[in-house]
């Protein structure tokens, strides 16, 4: 069994910086079904068979070491 699913993401987030380089940042995430292949079971899968829109809570901690950030 395989099965590809070709998602566009977009975040959209927040930072908030506790101290001058520690960061979290928190963002609603929305994922757009742009395609799918594949098989489950013997049987061919299309793009009416999943959620053509996610609606995603991300998040994430970053430390910024002078130019160069990391998250």
């Amino acid at each position: 069994m395989e099965l590809k699913l070709n998602y566009l993401q977009i975040p959209v987030m927040g930072r908030y910086y506790f101290i001058k380089s520690l960061n979290v940042e928190i963002g609603p995430q929305l994922g757009i079904l742009l395609g799918s292949s594949g098989e489950i079971k013997n049987s061919p899968v299309s793009n009416d068979d999943f959620e053509n829109i996610d609606l995603l809570i991300a998040f994430g901690v970053g430390y910024k070491l002078s130019n160069l950030g990391f998250l």
